[in-house]
């Protein structure tokens, strides 16, 4: 007896419902894509308790015709193809031919068209699958289709459905991704009369976009257009202060078509490396225009995903015209500000009841430095002077929150020191990486002899490094006060009464920027003067005369041995101070010129503009410029690779040694030499001369770290994580006390960056607070 049979054309249609049909998204899904397809110009979705109870979709298309309403909730019938090649040259959203009939399956369907103008249309009412009904209606051009009790005759299915929220908010995301994809299409989407998106319908993708995500949202976006032989993209891009813990905000439209791709997702994320924080998603909205023949949709019944027979090609054009777009842009984010909250009537009465001499206490706690600066000439006047700032907190209290602004110029030398826990000072010498003006020479004359003298040169250098520290930062303050000698303000600070009328003066804006730079060069010209006049002024250049190299390190042009090399440099000095800089970076973003004013915690420098006040983080910035040096350096490792005389000994588990043993070649790549030394042990013979002093040790273990933790890792990405772990050890770290002269060298070696916008990390350098912010803030403007 046969056992085979023939399912009834019922229960295949609720079979077949279960895949295309899954949530009540998936009905709008359907419904709406047929409407786009029917070349309406506006569609209204209306859903009830998250769709379960009603959908309905109304559109202005172009309608059904009577012979085909019956027609169209048949299987496998469509009206988009006709014959097999047709799925070649896919441009409709629909073509199966499966959305109705597994609607209707599992539904209450009422559909009511026309195709004309005079209000004549039919109306057809299908329960369970089944034709209850088909009438002339009084209907206007397109077609209205409503959707009730989804699922009730499939109570397993009902019962698996989420919450009314959670479903709805699939809808939601299933709509703003249409009206994304399709901006000249007007959308109003309503859940129980209430209005939850309603686009205008006018072509702008930017208006849709404030629709979805909000104009501040909108106001951070990029325009993007690009052009291929084969495909066109154009669309809107996030700023990278506009970012998102996953990747729900990075919206592909293929041909019309929302798609989800993970190819194209990495070529976006390539595009934003080092723009973005880690863990961090950036937000988009691109459309990519190809011939149909290029991509396939036929691959899942939701159509979410497409395959790409040139998806390389794609990839390559996408990251490319991203990247481009992002490397032009300055990417200063603005610090707008915050509304202030409404404290709740407990909240206030708490604080009637808290005692003044409690807030005062906190105030100092919080307002305490680390390092904080005191008057050195007299320990009675500072004692005087915390009195006084006590006696003003208490009759003050409301005004605890001040932020601790400290000026960094010694304008007297009687600071103190900063505490033997901080780091200490560094010289504006030591804010850029290791130079190699000598290997240089070693490398142009190739003579041993002259390779010994150099080596013995270097030598000195180092042993002289504090009698040098001491001759810059002398330098450094003659020229300070000869800068500060222009300005009115600028007196000694005796006592506590003139030195917090002098903190008082300083904190007012400053009304003259040209003022402030022509101080700022003249100060330059005089610590240049200093220093040619102190003794260890030859020797220190002959060290470092290839402050050019590291400050353009992009620039092919060789240097020469010698003093003609540390003329070179300083004249190219000079024009980094002028802001003339250099032709290989007048294509890049312009970093802004900053007078600055002080320093904020140890960790951010203040500054200005006649745009605003701009605050840097001080070891961000510093790590762009080293990662942007030792990038370049392992370009070419293997010419500044140096052999140890005691080697450095790694050790390893039994399976990372095997692992090791076959990625050695990678190391040496970058100038890491490393030979087995027995059993799990390796000796390191030999890396590169610039590696960051005292850190060897710990860079090569993190690099040896990642080529084994990487599944199939290459040169360029070993080139790349490795500039990046040498220029997080070689950075000025938070809390170090920078001069002005400091700050100034690393606001000048910081706009010759290709980005000087973020850090290796992705983390923002700058943020700006525009003059219109700071007005706002303070009234001014209302």
């Amino acid at each position: 007896m046969a056992i085979i049979k023939i399912l009834d054309e019922h229960i295949a249609n609720q079979i077949a419902a279960g895949e295309v049909v899954e949530r009540p998204s998936s009905v709008v899904k359907e419904l709406v894509e047929n409407s786009i397809d029917a070349g309406a110009t506006r569609i209204d979705v209306s859903v009830e308790e998250g769709g379960l109870q009603l959908i309905r979709v109304k559109d202005n298309g172009s309608g059904i015709a009577d012979d085909d309403a019956e027609n169209a909730f048949l299987r496998h019938a469509t009206s988009k193809i006709q014959t097999g090649k047709d799925l070649f040259s896919i441009r409709s959203l629909g073509f199966r031919g499966e959305a109705l009939p597994s609607i209707a399956a599992v539904a209450k369907v009422e559909l009511v068209t026309s195709t004309e103008s005079s209000g004549l249309g039919r109306r057809l009412v299908i329960e369970g699958g089944a034709i209850k009904s088909y009438e002339p209606a009084q209907s206007m051009q397109g077609t209205e289709i409503t959707v009730r009790e989804l699922f009730y005759n499939t109570p397993a299915r009902l019962k698996y459905m989420k919450t009314i929220q959670t479903e709805l908010g699939h809808i939601s995301d299933l709509i703003y991704r249409l009206a994304l994809s399709y901006p000249s299409i007007a959308f109003t989407l309503k859940h129980n009369e209430h209005t939850l998106l309603q686009t205008i319908g006018n072509g702008d993708l930017l208006q849709v976009i404030a629709s979805v995500y909000g104009v501040q949202t909108a106001k951070g976006m990029l325009q993007v257009k690009g052009e291929h032989l084969d495909f066109e993209v154009q669309g809107y891009i996030g700023k990278p202060e506009l970012t998102r813990s996953n990747r729900n905000a990075m919206s592909w439209m293929i041909n019309g078509r929302y798609v989800r791709s993970f190819p194209l997702n990495q070529a976006i994320l390539r595009a934003y490396h080092t723009f973005l924080p880690i863990n961090r998603y950036p937000m988009l909205v691109l459309h990519v225009t190809m011939h149909p023949s290029l991509v396939d949709v036929n691959v899942h019944p939701a159509k979410l995903e497409v395959r790409f027979s040139k998806e390389a090609e794609l990839c390559a054009f996408i990251e490319e015209t991203v990247k481009q777009l992002l490397h032009k842009q300055r990417l200063i984010p603005e610090a707008a500000p915050k509304k202030a909250k409404v404290r709740t009537y407990v909240e206030q009465a708490e604080l009637q009841w808290e005692a003044a001499e409690t807030i005062a206490a906190n105030q100092e706690k919080q307002l305490k430095p680390m390092g904080a600066l005191v008057i050195e000439s007299d320990p009675s006047s500072a004692t005087q002077l915390a009195e006084e700032d006590r006696e003003q907190s208490r009759s003050n209290a409301e005004t605890s929150h001040q932020p601790n602004v400290q000026r960094q110029p010694e304008r007297t030398g009687k600071w103190n020191q900063p505490a033997a826990t901080e780091m200490s000072r560094v010289a504006p010498e030591a804010l850029q990486p290791p130079n190699e003006s000598v290997i240089d020479s070693i490398a142009l004359s190739g003579s041993v002899e002259q390779k010994k003298t150099e080596q013995q040169q270097l030598q000195e250098i180092g042993r002289k490094n504090e009698d040098e520290l001491a001759v810059a930062a002398s330098a450094d303050q003659v020229a300070i006060k000869s800068a500060e000698s222009t300005s009115s303000n600028e007196d000694a600070v005796d006592s506590p009464a003139k030195f917090k009328q002098t903190v008082d003066h300083e904190l007012i804006p400053s009304t003259s920027y040209d003022a402030e730079k022509s101080s700022i060069a003249s100060g330059q010209e005089e610590r240049e003067r200093v220093r040619e006049t102190s003794p260890s002024y030859g020797s220190r250049n002959a060290g470092s005369s290839n402050t050019s190299a590291y400050s353009d390190p992009y620039s092919n042009a060789k240097q020469q041995a010698g003093q003609a090399a540390v003329k070179a440099g300083a004249e190219k000095w000079k024009e980094w101070l002028t802001e003339e800089g250099s032709t290989d970076n007048a294509a890049l973003p312009k970093f802004p010129a900053l007078s600055y004013i002080g320093q904020l915690h140890g960790t951010y420098l203040i500054a200005s503009n006649e745009e605003g006040l701009y605050l840097i983080d001080q070891h961000a910035a510093h790590e762009r410029i080293n990662y942007e040096y030792y990038f370049e350096r392992f370009g070419k490792p293997v010419e500044a690779s140096q052999e140890l005389l005691l080697p450095i000994t790694l050790e390893f588990t039994p399976a990372d040694a095997e692992r090791i043993r076959s990625r050695m070649h990678l190391l040496e790549q970058v100038g890491v030499v490393m030979e087995p030394f027995g059993g799990q042990t390796f000796l390191v013979r030999s890396h590169p001369y610039w590696f960051p002093k005292g850190e060897e040790t710990d860079i090569i273990q993190e690099m040896t770290d990642w080529v084994l933790s990487e599944k199939a890792p290459d040169i360029a990405k070993l080139r790349e994580a490795s500039a990046t772990m040498c220029s997080c050890k070689a950075s000025i770290k938070a809390n170090q006390r920078l001069t002005a002269a400091e700050a100034e060298t690393l606001f000048v070696r910081l706009g010759t960056c290709r980005q000087p916008f973020t850090c290796p990390h992705g983390r923002p350098i700058v943020i700006r607070f525009t003059t219109y912010d700071l007005e706002k803030m303070f009234k001014r403007v209302m």
